[in-house]
């Protein structure tokens, strides 16, 4: 009961943990040649190009003299204008959070979590683009986390992560850990056409690729999406495009992965690849609609390592347990609406479940169930010329998680945050939010209600 009476909680705070989900960060357009670009610390969903060095004019009325520099020197120098760009962009984001979870000290939720206010340091996230040509590019997006440090241990220690400095005397040194977000190389067959090769973001709805938190308007992004009903993150081919068509614009994705799994970077345990698809259209309706459909298809394996026996005969046997397994399909529906100062989106999510047969997981209360979670959250929001363009903003969640165990039957989570999202200077985000979330289910778990202030500051560089 008490995983999921306080999931609520981890919503709230999920963002503000050193092993949160980064949530992070755009990606380059489709036939767009630049690098990606750090997350625009502005609400739009549509990254900001990197800007370009400033070129220095050689216009003249005087008739050019001919150049003493030969092209061998050009070559030698790296500044051959025939050959790719051979810059090496670096460019991320990070953010600082301080929290005060407010939970009823009558409430179980609050022996699970630190009653102490805190400052976080949340995410801290690098890009390294190049473009290799016009047509070919290559990303790195890495994410530098404090992690295992503070994971609570079986016994009910906390993780420490300390070890000698040999630079320092042997004084004690705290490490973390480092998570690869995505590192793909893409080439752009066409102006419509581009083909990505790698482990990416997965394409679907508002805030999972563009993830970086100077985008995200809250302090938290919504609890459906911090549940991964779709894979955050897949490894295989993505391919993708916009095409007009007069004064609309139609955007799709289709993607052929390892899918969801344990090691699914490089390890599709299965065998059984995941399928999926977006389509998305950008309308002229007032400033700007974007409407998008977003689905997956694949299955989930995590078993122990081969196990090859030899029978009495010397004929070998795969005997290698089942593990756990099972089948999922995942579907969602967004909509992006601005009109000036106004900002209003949402998305509805869902995820249907099927163990397959005596692959079923073991899980605190008894086994892990099949069926289907839903979940959907609106946002709106005005942004302001004034006041450091200050954007007051309100979130509505609902969440209907899969019956089970720690839950109980027909369980419904309600969230509802109000904050300020303020904008002092094009790469710097501040914001304040207040959040209160609701648990409610069948008897005898009943009802459950946890409270959090929250604040942040977020930039990209």
């Amino acid at each position: 009961m008490i995983g999921h009476r306080v999931i609520i909680a981890l919503s709230i705070v999920a963002p503000l943990s050193a092993t949160a989900d980064p949530d992070p960060t755009p990606s380059s357009p489709p036939g767009d040649a630049s690098a990606p670009a750090v997350p625009a610390p502005a609400e739009s969903t549509t990254p900001a190009p990197t800007p370009a060095l400033p070129v220095a004019s050689t216009a003249s009325d005087e008739p050019e003299e001919e150049s003493a520099v030969t092209d061998a020197d050009l070559v030698v120098l790296g500044l051959d204008s025939t050959q790719p760009d051979d810059r090496l962009n670096i460019h991320g984001f990070a953010d600082l959070s301080w929290r005060a979870l407010l939970i009823p000290a009558k409430d179980l939720a609050a022996n699970y979590f630190p009653k102490e206010n805190s400052f976080v340091v949340g995410n801290v996230n690098l890009y390294v683009t190049k473009n290799l040509s016009a047509r070919w590019r290559s990303m790195l997006e890495v994410r530098f986390l404090y992690a295992p440090a503070g994971v609570e241990n079986a016994d009910g220690t906390l993780t420490h992560t300390t070890a000698p400095n040999p630079a320092d005397l042997e004084r004690p040194i705290q490490w973390g850990g480092v998570s690869i977000e995505r590192v793909y190389l893409e080439y752009d067959v066409n102006e419509w056409l581009t083909i990505q090769a790698g482990s990416f973001l997965t394409p679907y709805g508002i805030w999972n690729v563009d993830h970086g938190s100077p985008v995200i308007i809250p302090a938290t992004r919504p609890f459906v999406i911090g549940e991964s009903l779709f894979p955050q993150q897949q490894t295989g081919l993505h391919i993708y495009g916009k095409r007009p068509f007069g004064d609309y614009q139609l955007g799709y994705h289709a993607t052929v992965t390892n899918g969801r799994g344990p090691f699914q970077a490089f390890r599709d345990l299965d065998q059984n690849k995941a399928l999926g698809a977006r389509v998305e259209i950008d309308a002229p309706w007032l400033d700007r609609v974007q409407i998008g459909i977003s689905g997956y298809r694949g299955r989930f394996t995590d078993r122990p390592a081969d196990v090859i026996i030899a029978d009495d005969s010397g004929t070998l046997i795969n005997t290698t347990p089942a593990g756990t397994s099972y089948d999922e399909e995942s579907w969602g529906v967004d909509v992006l609406v601005h009109r000036g100062g106004l900002h209003l989106q949402a998305e509805v999510i869902a995820n249907n479940r099927h163990y397959r047969t005596g692959a079923r997981e073991l899980v605190r209360g008894g086994f892990a169930s099949d069926g289907l979670y839903v979940g959907a959250y609106a946002l709106a929001g005005y942004r302001f010329e004034r006041w450091w363009q200050v954007m007051p903003f309100a979130v509505v969640e609902l969440d209907r998680p899969r019956s089970g165990a720690d839950l109980g039957d027909h369980p419904t989570i309600l969230q509802v945050t109000a904050g300020l999202n303020f904008r002092p200077h094009p790469s710097v985000v501040l914001k304040l939010d207040y959040a209160q979330g609701e648990i409610y289910s069948a008897p005898p778990l009943g009802h459950s209600m946890l409270r959090a202030i929250l604040t942040q500051a977020a930039w990209a560089f």
